[in-house]
């Protein structure tokens, strides 16, 4: 057999991309991802990057050294400044922004037809309240396992997220007992959409699926860490206004970062989200590549 190529150029849709980070569980099909992918430019001012998949903070209050981005829940791309507290106040500024019929409609589509990022198998039995684990190279910086396990008390059942290895599984078998881990490779979707109550960390898309679908959200996570989807949860929790309308409220602005594939004109999102920092000064890359 022969070896696949690593990806020098990683890339949402590229296939060498997606093998090495999934290895052999299938991706669904994201045709609208990588259109929308294809709307971004291939660098920011001042040649700095613009990355997939990736999380940095430069922690620099007067400049911009880089852009990143990220499918999120199968519906948008997500484009972050390489900056925590920049990405943090674009997320609280939004939460409070008003809100669009466009927003509406996003939302809508978000509530009905969201779909499992991989190809996993249906989930026929029924829990109410279900936990979504992240990944295992993140799971213990992720969530609180004494949260995890007063939520498995209270009736809840563990789902592992697909790329969690056999050794995991196993442990989580041990600890919390085989009845209350669901299989991995069962569709997490089928899961959120049966469940009324649902738990996840910071890391997660289902938790924001969930809120809505109008879920109960239990936060299973560290809460002293910076992931994914930490600035959307944190501006969503910090909103004066209810879990959804938060919600609601950051898919009506245009700048936020989070760009609609299933919407008429996602190059306006693309276009308003760097214009937000069109007036800071980019630092220029050292590296002669880039």
């Amino acid at each position: 057999m022969a070896l696949k190529p690593m990806s020098t150029n990683e890339s949402l849709g590229n296939k060498t991309t997606h093998f090495f980070k999934t290895g052999s569980l299938l991706r669904n099909p994201d045709d609208a991802l990588v259109a929308v992918r294809a709307l971004l430019p291939k660098e920011g001012p001042n040649s700095t990057r613009v990355e997939y998949d990736l999380w940095y903070d430069m922690a620099d209050p007067d400049r911009v050294h880089g852009y990143m981005y990220t499918d999120a829940m199968g519906k948008f791309v997500y484009l972050r400044v390489g900056d925590v507290s920049r990405t943090h106040a674009i997320m609280e500024k939004a939460a409070t922004s008003p809100i669009s019929d466009e927003g509406r409609a996003i939302l809508t589509d978000l509530k009905n037809t969201s779909t499992d990022k991989y190809k996993l198998r249906k989930a026929r039995a029924k829990h109410d309240f279900v936990l979504f684990l992240a990944g295992a190279n993140i799971l213990n910086k992720a969530v609180d396992w004494e949260k995890i396990e007063a939520c498995v008390i209270q009736g809840a059942k563990i789902k592992c997220h697909p790329l969690s290895s056999r050794d995991l599984v196993a442990l989580l078998h041990k600890r919390y007992g085989r009845d209350n881990v669901l299989d991995k490779n069962l569709s997490g979707y089928d899961l959120l959409e049966t469940a009324s109550q649902i738990g996840c960390a910071e890391n997660s898309e289902m938790g924001l699926i969930g809120i809505a679908k109008g879920k109960t959200l239990h936060d299973i996570g560290c809460g002293n860490k910076q992931l994914t989807y930490s600035a959307i949860y944190t501006a969503i929790c910090n909103s004066p206004h209810a879990q959804r309308d938060a919600l609601l409220r950051i898919l009506s602005t245009k700048w936020s970062g989070l760009i609609p594939a299933h919407t008429t004109n996602p190059q306006e999102y693309v276009d308003q989200f760097f214009a937000e920092y069109g007036d800071l000064e980019h630092v220029k890359p050292k590296s002669p590549n880039h």
